[in-house]
């Protein structure tokens, strides 16, 4: 399945997420709002549509951006 254009706006916001979170995490910033961007970063995947492989548009990237960078 294609993603539509909500999958591709939401996964592009996901991933600007992501970058902020590895930034704040690098930057200490306090447990209680690294886990507000994590709810954020999770809430924003969830509303992204799922293809024949059953991940979401974009999962890998989105993952690899979580844990530092693709």
């Amino acid at each position: 399945m294609k993603p539509t254009l909500s999958d591709r706006i939401l996964h592009a916001l996901s991933l600007q997420i992501a970058v902020a979170y590895t930034q704040l995490d690098m930057a200490a910033m306090d447990d209680e709002a690294l886990q507000d961007i994590i709810l954020a970063y999770r809430s924003i995947r969830r509303h992204i549509s799922k293809g024949k492989d059953e991940k979401r548009h974009g999962a890998e990237a989105a993952h690899k951006m979580m844990q530092g960078g693709i």
